[in-house]
């Protein structure tokens, strides 16, 4: 999948290419980084609602007709009015998802270029991905090598037969052609903004806040009658939009935590591995949602009163033991958020290893030291430098594969650029410069003491 993007926030023109693997955002403050990630956050979000027009009224009376149709998705990624409705659509929720004036975004601020999924799952003959019924009409989908069967089945209930719309079963078919695309296509994705350790410890106070405000308000309005009515509902939908969509995700997941950890995700183990590696400890939702965390003669000690390092993990952790698939897309801003450089280079390794298990990331960064550890980890790769990949203790599941990795930096002038990746890694310029003029300046202080 492609992406093009054009004046958004910082940014005066960009495409970029989703891939499978670790895409890492690097560049100065200001340069579109974040808001980058967050409309692809935002893309992704909306695939699977958007109203695509996948099928027409044609193609429904022929389902009608003769029981069964075939979409082949091939020819959709190809067609450009298609691929424009799509962007069209797209663009327009972008500001809603930002929280920003309608107009902040032009309607062609973003453009699909090419919609083909990041990577092809390979699926069964004939696997069955759903089935509804809509009044008396059973409809079957199958995704099977990029085409889509659907089928229609009449039901007969209480000996007599629903004639529905075209257009209702239209509309209904269309919906659940991008349920499944983006589902089975895509995967979900998963945001960690930079603010996740203020949502990890405020969450539950800005909940509770809210609803006693909430209770306030109702019983005030109640009071003064309809003549003078507050607008209540009006006032908390402004409420609830005040924040961008990554933001409003992170506190929907911080508030429901005690549903959250009654699920097992795909990825318990890295979460264990994650907690062993850099915590130091356990991270735990109790009984009621809250987050705590235990380490040693220490246990269940409520977020809050943890170090700053352990919130701006936490999530992560919560991610990987309740809700990781393999496929899903996870985005990082400022992983290195707190954390030690030595902490930074551990995290830098495990996140190689999470993208080899199957889990593709993109890393929004300022960190030298995870920018290091990446390269390093390319390096390693090379045959000729086991000796040291054992000295230093790497596993081979730390390694990755410079094929697997990407890089766009962005500039100040607004026009990120991809820059080439190979099995001796990369290279972020602006980190380097700075490092050899900081290295520079101790050199000409530690001359002149010595004189």
């Amino acid at each position: 999948m492609k992406i093009q993007f054009k004046n958004v926030g910082n940014i005066k023109n960009f495409e970029f290419n989703l891939i499978q693997g670790m895409t890492l955002f690097c560049g100065q403050n200001s340069t579109g980084k974040t808001y980058a990630a967050y409309v692809i956050f935002s893309i992704l979000n909306q695939l699977e609602r958007i109203p695509a027009d996948w099928v027409n009224i044609r193609d429904i009376e022929n389902l009608m007709k003769d029981g069964n149709i075939i979409i082949d998705l091939n020819k959709i990624y190809e067609s450009d009015d298609f691929l424009k409705e799509i962007s069209k659509t797209l663009a327009q929720r972008l500001a809603s998802d930002f929280d920003a004036p309608r107009d902040f975004f032009s309607k062609d601020c973003i453009k699909i270029t090419d919609f083909r999924p990041r990577k092809n799952k390979v699926q069964k003959a004939n696997e069955k991905i759903s089935n509804i019924e809509l009044g008396n009409i059973k409809l079957g989908f199958e995704l099977v090598n990029d085409k889509i069967s659907i089928s229609a089945q009449i039901l007969v209930k209480n000996g007599s037969v629903i004639n529905l719309p075209p257009e209702l079963v239209l509309q209904v078919v269309n919906m659940n052609i991008s349920l499944l695309f983006a589902a089975r296509n895509f995967g979900d994705v998963h945001v960690l903004t930079a603010e996740r350790a203020a949502i990890n410890l405020f969450s539950r106070e800005l909940s509770s806040s809210r609803n006693n405000l909430i209770d306030q308000l109702l019983g005030l309005e109640n009071a003064k009658g309809k003549k003078n009515s507050l607008n209540l509902g009006h006032f908390l939908d402004k409420k609830t939009t005040r924040y961008s969509l990554p933001i409003r995700n992170g506190l929907e997941i911080a508030e429901d935590l005690a549903n959250i950890s009654k699920e097992k995700g795909d990825y318990f183990s890295y979460a264990e591995k994650l907690e062993e590696l850099v915590l130091g400890g356990k991270i735990s939702i109790g009984e009621h949602g809250e987050l705590n965390y235990s380490q040693k003669e220490c246990t269940n000690l409520r977020i809050n009163l943890a170090a700053s390092m352990i919130k701006s993990l936490a999530s992560l952790v919560v991610y990987l033991r309740h809700q990781a698939k393999k496929g899903d897309l996870l985005i990082i801003d400022e992983p290195e958020l707190n954390l030690h450089p030595s902490s930074q280079c551990k995290l830098a390794r495990f996140l190689c290893e999470l993208t080899n298990s199957g889990i593709d990331i993109i890393i929004s960064t300022h960190s030298d030291y995870i920018i290091r550890e990446i390269n390093n980890a390319i390096l390693l790769k090379s045959p000729s430098l086991h000796k040291i990949k054992e000295k230093y203790n790497y596993s081979d599941s730390q390694l990755i594969s410079d094929k697997k990795v990407s890089v766009v930096i962005f500039n100040a002038d607004g026009n990120p650029e991809q820059i080439s990746v190979g099995k001796k890694g990369f290279s972020v310029r602006s980190i380097d410069e700075q490092i050899m003029l900081q290295n520079q300046i101790a050199e000409d202080i530690s001359l002149e003491w010595d004189e």
